[in-house]
């Protein structure tokens, strides 16, 4: 997996496991995002937790020295909107939060993928309420 495919993945796994939570904060292991993905993919992960902090869509502190384990980990307001909305993209239709639901019921890796990448588009163009 390419880094770009790893990062929209790490997007997706990463929203889920806070909606999941949501609204309690929770001990996030990246490991535990995807037990089977090499060094290099759970790195991707890891740095995609820290874009989704410094972007606002979610809250953590990295208590390891290598960023893969954050206490406190959830979804801001801005996250839960980002879950609540619709991809630009996609006019009308599924939410966020069901894309990615779909996405991981799928078990398809370009479902995950393009579901990242549309969470990306969202985020990249602010088109959400509140942005």
């Amino acid at each position: 997996m390419d880094r770009a495919e790893a990062f929209n993945r790490g997007i997706v796994l990463l929203l889920a496991r806070l909606a999941e939570a949501s609204p309690v904060p929770i001990l996030l292991a990246i490991e535990s995002l995807d037990p089977d993905a090499d060094a290099a993919t759970q790195e991707v992960y890891a740095a995609t937790a820290e874009y989704l902090i410094r972007e606002g869509y979610m809250v953590g502190r990295s208590i390891a020295s290598n960023a893969d384990l954050y206490q406190g980990a959830a979804l801001t307001a801005r996250g839960l909107e980002l879950m609540r909305s619709t991809p630009p993209a996609l006019k009308q239709g599924p939410t966020v939060l069901e894309r990615i639901r779909g996405a991981l019921s799928s078990g398809s890796r370009d479902a995950i993928v393009k579901a990242g990448s549309e969470i990306l588009v969202a985020i990249g163009k602010s088109q959400l309420p509140g942005s």
